[in-house]
């Protein structure tokens, strides 16, 4: 952890996250990461029946992962994620309900367990996207108690209302904007075909160099904020103007645009301009600020925006 600080500027709050085996994790190695800067902990559940554990070879009990959690608990990490694995060999239908039931029985720290516990446990019928758990992949992208969030991110502590005497009610709806499939399911194409309108790749011309295209720390730290995008949609879907304008680009389009406009090794930043300068394009914003507080990597959505349409103004 020293060596990546030595080399790499930390964001404050930043999350830093470890994998960890119940089987091995001890509570001295759980205080030594806490020491170290970690913050946030997956612990490798894959499944509680016994049957699948013998068939991929891996066997821990419950209470190791019990252990491990309350470990972390202890510590201090703020975060911890319980990592399942479907289509294990021996998996049934009643034995991931099982192991599903286990799972909330330990009180796990995220919506995204409780979501997993309603299909596997309560109806199998309900239906949504989820993919690493990380808050990575931006799969998971829903509105919850009305605002845009991914599901994995959202810790169970922050959904509990300050007056413990008050019942705890959560809502979870699809994101708006985009047509429903089923359930929190939305069709992504149109949100998709945005953004491969302004060319979210590095546009050059001339022969490729040899081993890499040089950049300086300053020009590179211009978009850094940017290259955060790993669109969810969160942004996009929090946006009025998006929900009543179907074809406006939208904050991630113009995110993206925005990270290669202002990469010193790009030659495309005028073509991208042309595109959001029209009727469709950054023009559309009103500057809300929705999409900045609805960002769950902290992209300063509005700023981008905002750069975009003064580079439009200035640069010609």
């Amino acid at each position: 952890m020293a060596m990546l600080r030595r080399g790499f500027e930390f964001a404050p709050g930043a999350e830093c996250s470890i994998e960890a085996d119940p089987r091995v994790t001890t509570e001295a190695h759980v205080a030594a990461l806490t020491e170290l800067g970690f913050n946030r902990i997956s612990i490798g559940v894959q499944d509680l029946d016994a049957g699948v554990q013998d068939a991929i070879g891996r066997h821990q009990t419950e209470a190791q992962v019990h252990a491990l959690m309350d470990a972390s608990r202890r510590h201090g990490f703020a975060s911890i994620n319980l990592d399942l694995v479907y289509g294990l060999p021996g998996q049934t239908l009643a034995s991931l309900a099982a192991t599903l039931a286990g799972v909330v029985a330990l009180e796990p720290d995220r919506l995204l367990n409780l979501l997993l516990y309603v299909k596997g446990y309560l109806d199998g019928t309900f239906t949504f996207r989820r993919s690493c758990a990380h808050g990575v992949c931006g799969s998971d992208a829903m509105r919850i108690n009305g605002v845009n969030r991914l599901a994995c991110k959202l810790l169970m502590k922050d959904l509990f209302p300050k007056d413990p005497s008050k019942l705890l009610t959560i809502t979870v709806e699809p994101i708006k904007g985009l047509p429903v499939e089923k359930d929190l399911v939305v069709d992504m194409e149109p949100f998709f075909d945005a953004y491969r309108a302004v060319k979210p790749f590095l546009m050059t011309s001339g022969h490729e160099p040899t081993k890499e295209r040089i950049q300086s720390v300053k020009d590179r730290a211009r978009f850094d904020d940017t290259t955060k995008c790993i669109l969810c949609a969160c942004c996009t879907t929090s946006c009025p103007v998006y929900w009543n304008e179907g074809s406006y680009y939208g904050p991630a389009a113009i995110v993206n645009a925005h990270r290669f406009i202002f990469d010193s090794r790009d030659e495309g930043a005028v073509e991208r301009l042309d595109i959001l300068n029209e009727v469709d394009g950054v023009w559309r914003c009103r500057t809300t600020f929705n999409c900045t507080d609805a960002c769950p990597r902290g992209i300063q959505v509005t700023q981008a925006i905002q750069e975009v349409k003064r580079a439009l103004m200035f640069s010609r």
